[in-house]
């Protein structure tokens, strides 16, 4: 139990501070830079999810004596809670960055959006729906449960397939010695 919860505290280390360099090199200040803050944290927070759930699964594997099994389930297990502690406290800190550390986020984020949207020739109506909905949905309840769902579920997929590579087969362990007569 207390390697999924180390590593999951890894794992949201690496992502806030991931999100607090982006935040400090001014990518969450322009809406006009936010798209590769976007792109960014797009390809480095699913790779921080793979490194940081396999290292738990490769751990746990090597903490459990050698003529003693540790199958999918198992290796599962480890991945779901290492995802499941990271999407907490990952989701906790998004709303503490949102409302205290940069309050203007949410702003810059949907004015980012919009303006896609309207470089893509949307219709107004739907860009006004579109923006309504966007804060709808960053109040900081919503905001919290969606990222402990979204990163449960993510890591989860993560987990279905990582343990494959992770799990020790009973055929892999070494044989028992003989009884002695």
């Amino acid at each position: 139990m207390k390697t999924p919860l180390t590593y999951g505290v890894f794992l949201a280390l690496a992502s806030c501070l991931l999100t607090l360099v982006l935040y400090f090199g001014g990518f969450h200040s322009d809406s006009t830079k936010f798209h590769t803050a976007e792109l960014i944290g797009n390809i480095a927070n699913p790779i921080l999810s793979i490194i940081f759930i396999c290292l738990a699964m490769r751990t746990a594997r090597q903490e459990r004596p050698l003529g003693e099994p540790y199958g999918y389930g198992s290796a599962l297990g480890t991945g779901v809670l290492t995802a499941l502690t990271g999407a907490l406290i990952i989701a906790i800190f998004g709303v503490i960055y949102s409302k205290f550390i940069n309050p203007n986020f949410v702003d810059v984020l949907i004015e980012s959006k919009v303006a896609q949207m309207q470089a893509q020739g949307k219709p107004q109506q739907m860009i006004d729906g579109a923006e309504k909905f966007m804060h709808m949905m960053f109040n900081p309840a919503v905001q919290l449960l969606v990222g402990i769902i979204f990163g449960t579920v993510f890591g989860t997929i993560i987990s279905l397939i990582a343990a494959i590579f992770f799990r020790r087969k009973t055929t892999d362990l070494p044989p028992e010695a003989p009884l002695a007569a």
